[in-house]
């Protein structure tokens, strides 16, 4: 498979892992072989350990999937102690790429996970996951805003040398800008998830009366609440699909 030049490297092949997929490489050992990827972006980094939401997480229903993890992962310093050195020894020998996906509730979370992962070598770039509630603007996305964004991808590239991927959702109203905004900033790259806002108008509406977004399957941190709104929305999807069949 031909080789690809990114963020001044070399990725072997461009079959690369996507955020939340693979964990930290250890889980899919046993399935995958990672020396046939040319890389991986691990799941989700903040500074502090996140259990994420309640069970359940996953839902299918024929159109595709719902999914609202809420970005469980054992925290920063226990990725910089064992996850993160982990990767890197299994890695290195095979020439695969390590690219970091990195969250948080505030610019400063970004930053702090950053700076503390910088100096690993081995990491070819940091994923900036945008599509996280920003606390101070009421829990609207970092990148759902112009001004969020800028600020977030500024802070972010003076934290660390290393290139920069910035994660966006797809269902922006302007998304063409939100991209232009983290070029502007100092971004190599953007990326867009593959989530959709499709479904009955029940779940549209609730994307502006919850602070979760149902249109795209996540929910929010209360207790109880991710559970019951995840079967809610899947419940809703395959009505919708039934009166459209």
């Amino acid at each position: 498979m031909t080789a690809v030049r990114l963020f001044g490297v070399t990725f072997k092949n461009p079959i690369v892992l996507a955020a939340g997929t693979a964990g930290f490489g250890r889980e899919v050992t046993g399935v995958i072989d990672l020396d046939a990827l040319g890389g991986i972006v691990t799941k989700a980094v903040t500074p502090e350990p996140r259990r994420g939401h309640p069970g359940p997480r996953v839902a299918e229903f024929r159109g595709g999937m719902l999914n609202a993890v809420g970005l469980a992962n054992p925290g920063l310093d226990a990725v910089a102690a064992h996850d993160l050195p982990w990767l890197v020894r299994r890695c290195e020998p095979g020439g695969l790429r390590i690219i970091v996906n990195v969250a948080g509730a505030s610019i400063a979370d970004y930053v702090r996970v950053i700076e503390r992962l910088t100096p690993l070598e081995a990491i070819a770039a940091f994923e900036i996951n945008a599509s996280c509630p920003n606390t101070s603007a009421g829990g609207l996305e970092f990148g759902a805003e112009p001004g969020a964004l800028t600020e977030l991808v500024r802070a972010c590239r003076r934290a660390s040398t290393r290139p920069l991927s910035v994660k966006l959702s797809p269902v922006l109203p302007d998304l063409p800008l939100m991209a232009r905004v983290a070029q502007a900033e100092g971004a190599e790259a953007r990326q867009y998830r593959s989530r959709h806002a499709r479904g009955p108008a029940r779940e549209r509406r609730g994307r502006s009366e919850r602070t979760g977004v149902a249109a795209r399957g996540r929910a929010r941190d209360a207790p109880g609440d991710g559970e019951s709104r995840h079967r809610g929305d899947w419940r809703g999807r395959r009505a919708h699909h039934r009166r459209r069949s």
